[in-house]
Order: C-alpha cells, then sequence, then structure tokens
C-alpha cells in the first residue's frame, strides 16, 4: 500500500514500538507455549513502521468486526452457510493476513539474532493449523 493515504493522516516516517507476546497483551505468553527452554521476551522491543502497522491494524479491525458480524448473523440464523468463506474470498483475507505475518516477520528477522529467530520459529510451528490432524487442529483447544 505504497502511498495510500491511510487515516488522512499523510505519510509516515515514524517508527512505532511494540513488545510482541508481552504479559499484557491478553493472549498466552510465547513463554508458555512449550519452548524449551523458554526464549525471555517480557522486555524485548521490536520497532515498526508506523504506515506498516496502521495498515495490519486496519485490516486486522476489519476481519474483526466483520467476522463478529458474520458470527451474531449466523447465530439469529440470517447468515447464509457460505458467509464466512464468502467473507474470507471476497475481502482478500489469506493475502492481507499473509502481509500482516510479513510485516512482522521482517521486523523480527532484522533486529533479532539468527538464534532468536529460529526459536520463533520453532514456537510458530507449534500453532494450531485448520485441516491438520491430532490435537493441533482442535478448535477448542485453550
Amino acid at each position: 500500500m505504497d502511498g495510500e493515504d491511510l487515516l488522512g493522516l499523510g505519510q509516515f516516517s515514524q517508527h512505532v514500538t511494540a513488545s510482541y507476546c508481552g504479559s499484557n497483551s491478553g493472549h498466552r505468553p510465547i513463554t508458555d507455549l512449550g519452548a524449551d527452554p523458554p526464549m525471555n521476551v517480557s522486555s524485548r522491543e521490536i520497532r515498526l513502521q508506523l504506515d506498516e502497522v496502521l495498515t495490519v491494524l486496519r485490516d486486522l479491525n476489519e476481519f474483526v468486526v466483520s467476522l463478529d458480524r458474520i458470527g451474531s448473523r449466523q447465530a439469529s440464523g440470517t447468515a447464509v452457510d457460505s458467509a464466512v468463506g464468502a467473507f474470507v474470498a471476497d475481502w482478500d483475507v489469506a493475502r492481507r493476513l499473509a502481509n500482516a505475518r510479513r510485516v512482522i516477520s521482517v521486523a523480527l528477522d532484522t533486529q533479532l539474532s539468527e538464534e532468536e529467530n529460529a526459536e520463533i520459529d520453532a514456537l510458530c510451528e507449534q500453532g494450531r493449523f485448520y485441516g491438520t490432524d491430532g490435537p493441533a487442529s482442535s478448535p477448542t483447544d485453550t
């Protein structure tokens, strides 16, 4: 989205600092994912370009709000069965999420050591993936 004026704020040359997997994020800290020994990430910071952060934030907000609306319609019985699939396809969700992952990955790759990045890669492989066999694919895992 080079050159796009996000939120009418002009081009950004500023950076934002983001703590990743911090304890205040409301999600499981990266150290809870079973790494052995766990990487100390609680005080680490990664710098990201503000324009890229705004693009990712806007995309994530669109996905969360839209999926919430689809879920509400499904709960009330007014959504068609293909609503989620149509949303994912029509709104180019896979490409936009891949871009969000790329923005974060590039920042990690350029600011952390090779060993730290290898550990993060290993932790990411422990995620839950749709369509895989075994307990890793269960949507009820927390």
